[in-house]
């Protein structure tokens, strides 16, 4: 995703805090914060595709290790 969220944002994301009307998703930040995140149209594709395939309260539970940077490692939980 191109929005900024943290890895352990992007793990948890629920169908229900995606806004596709206003390109945004509401997401639990460190600390127990909520924080809005705008999406490009890119993204916002994307994620329709997304769940249309999987048709999932949640997304799908992808393991940290299972994100990688560029450079071909494990990120951390800060990104």
């Amino acid at each position: 995703m191109d929005c900024g969220l943290r890895v352990t944002e992007l793990v948890t994301i629920k169908l229900k805090n995606i806004d596709f009307l206003n390109a945004s998703i509401l997401v639990n930040g460190k600390g127990g914060k909520s924080r809005t995140v705008y999406l490009s149209d890119t993204t916002v594709n994307h994620l329709r595709q997304y769940i249309n395939k999987s048709n999932k309260a949640y997304l799908k539970a992808i393991a940290k290790r299972t994100i990688y940077s560029k450079r071909k490692e494990s990120l951390s939980s800060s990104g």
